[in-house]
């Protein structure tokens, strides 16, 4: 009997409220299931260098830092950042014990077909390329850590 993978944690929140949902994926004898963790007001998501994350964050994916909180001014990490983007917060952190490693955030979009543009633009890989169904499209791309940032128009 083949094993089942290891459960992956996914974080996601929507606009209005920007409630996070923090969920663990496990396969059970019933196939696979979401279950909740907890919920929060803003995803933390765990980066290995502060740099870099903000470079793609806010270079390539248009966030803008509002803070950013170093032990140590004169080095990068660790290091706690805010970002935001149209109203919405995104927090990384490259300090031991912070945030999800390698996590998934789905960010609901009013349109996903504009962003998609904007982001092969500023050369940003998309994973998925655009996906499309019936009332539901979405967008894929993973930062330097391997988390996922989904935008998703329903």
């Amino acid at each position: 009997m083949p094993t089942a993978p290891a459960p992956v944690v996914v974080s996601s929140f929507e606009i209005p409220g920007v409630i996070s949902r923090i969920c663990r994926l496990q396969y059970d004898a019933g196939g696979l299931s979401e279950v909740l963790v907890a919920q929060a007001r803003d995803p933390v998501l765990h980066v290995s260098n502060s740099m870099a994350a903000e470079d793609f964050y806010c270079k390539r994916l248009g966030f803008r830092r509002e803070f950013a909180h170093r032990v140590d001014d004169a080095k990068a990490d660790p290091c706690y950042m805010g970002l935001t983007r149209d109203g919405v917060w995104l927090h990384v952190s490259s300090f031991s014990g912070d945030g999800f490693r390698v996590a998934a955030v789905n960010l609901i979009v009013e349109d996903v077909d504009t962003l998609h543009e904007e982001l092969v633009e500023k050369g940003v890989r998309i994973d998925t390329g655009l996906s499309t169904k019936p009332g539901y499209q979405r967008n894929v791309c993973k930062d330097a850590d391997g988390n996922s940032i989904r935008f998703i128009e329903q």
